[in-house]
């Protein structure tokens, strides 16, 4: 009896172990679904944060992610925090969901610290190639997804991140290893997410941090004409009271339109940034 026993404890070890193995290796998952490319000579870019869909007021709410989002009509969707079967959020794969819901395509890479929960990036244009790339602190570990889509039949480069919260000395580490990525990039880049860096941050460390990528890329909210910019803080939702959610772009991209959307459906506000891609 006791050789049955343990044989039972290899075998529940075995099958709970399973399910952390696949998810160290921080695949990302592909969804196969049909969007109809627009055609419009403007490409709609949105990142955000939708805090594993919780709102404001504790509660799932991935129908009004959803909402927040359509109100954007984006064409190109990075979003973080995004939960993948975990229990807190009801065991509901949340980047499947979103892609069935919107008629997206979409993959997901999950951090390593948190192997329930990653970034994600959505398109109405066709996916061509995507990888992740881990961004490893003493904090955390972040990742670092990156999709090559076919915009009307020319090539743009998104990256989508969420660097960690922890300090701006580990958010450096993680921006050196990320701009390093971006710049063994050829042709047009995005990049978009959640920095956890404050736009009017005093901070001296974050201050760098911040012109680090400046010094590669270009802010969306900067280059945007003035009369075509609505909002600026983007957290929190209920009370903004800073800037740490942003898109920024490769030099020649032209940026019409960059806004927040006012929503509690997240802690954080959506961006999103109206763009014209320069003629290939």
């Amino acid at each position: 009896m006791r050789t049955l026993r343990d044989l039972r404890f290899v075998v529940l070890f075995i099958v709970l172990l399973i399910p952390l193995v696949i998810s160290s290796f921080w695949c990302g998952i592909y969804y196969s679904v049909s969007p109809q490319p627009s055609s419009q000579p403007t490409v709609r870019v949105m990142t955000y944060n939708i805090h594993e869909g919780v709102s404001v007021d504790n509660r799932l709410d991935l129908e009004g992610i959803a909402a927040t989002i359509r109100q954007g009509t984006p064409d190109i969707l990075v979003l973080q925090e995004v939960d993948q079967g975990c229990a807190m959020t009801g065991y509901v794969d949340e980047a499947k969901w979103l892609a069935l819901k919107l008629d997206m395509y979409c993959v997901y890479a999950p951090t390593t610290d948190q192997m329930w929960q990653g970034d994600v990036i959505l398109s109405k244009y066709p996916i061509v190639d995507w990888n992740s790339t881990l961004l490893p602190s003493p904090g955390e570990v972040d990742v670092l997804v990156k999709v090559i889509l076919n915009v009307n039949g020319q090539s743009l480069t998104v990256f989508g991140v969420h660097f960690t919260v922890t300090s701006p000395e580990n958010r450096e580490i993680q921006i050196d290893r990320a701009l390093d990525v971006i710049e063994e990039t050829s042709g047009i880049v995005i990049l978009a997410g959640d920095f956890n860096i404050d736009a009017y941050s005093t901070d001296l460390a974050d201050q760098a941090n911040l012109d680090a990528i400046k010094g590669k890329l270009e802010d969306s909210f900067e280059l945007c004409p003035s009369g075509s910019l609505f909002g600026n803080y983007t957290f929190s939702s209920w009370d903004p009271y800073e800037r740490i959610d942003y898109v920024f772009v490769s030099t020649g991209i032209n940026v019409v339109q960059h806004r927040t959307i006012s929503s509690q459906a997240s802690d954080h506000l959506p961006v999103l940034a109206e763009i014209q891609l320069p003629v290939s």
